[in-house]
C-alpha cells in the first residue's frame, strides 16, 4: 500500500499503533481526551 501511496504522489506517510478512543461527556457532548501513552 505505501508503494501504491508513493506512485501516486504521497509525500509521507504517518502510522499509528494505538486505537486513539477519547472519553465523550454525554451531558454537554465535549471530547476528553484521556491519553494513557504508557504503563509500567
Amino acid at each position: 500500500m505505501a508503494k501504491r501511496l508513493d506512485y501516486a504522489g504521497a509525500d509521507g506517510l504517518v502510522l499509528f499503533n494505538r486505537f486513539y478512543q477519547p472519553d465523550i461527556n454525554l451531558e454537554t457532548l465535549d471530547i476528553q481526551p484521556h491519553m494513557l501513552l504508557n504503563t509500567s
